[in-house]
């Protein structure tokens, strides 16, 4: 098993032999290695808002391969907050 870790040409020679000889054959392998994207926020990305209150965060990503990206918004945590009513 080959594992490329880093981009480039490969060259292989494989010779495979039993008690009626041998027999062997070259190949060459291209390797990309993929680099991953990076993400960025502007503003706070870790905030508090009560309900009411609006906070956009800008998120932006770059790939240095130019793949196309796309974006998932995961979870969002909800809190509950105590009534303000006495």
């Amino acid at each position: 098993m080959f594992y490329g870790r880093n981009s480039g040409v490969y060259e292989f020679n494989v010779v495979v032999a039993t008690d009626c000889g041998e027999a062997s054959c070259s190949f060459t392998a291209t390797v990309e290695i993929n680099a991953d994207p990076e993400i960025t926020t502007t503003g706070n990305a870790f905030f508090d808002c009560l309900p009411g209150q609006e906070h956009i965060v800008t998120i932006s990503a770059t790939d240095a391969d130019e793949d196309e990206k796309t974006f998932n918004l995961l979870s969002v945590m909800e809190y509950s907050f105590p009534s303000q009513d006495n």
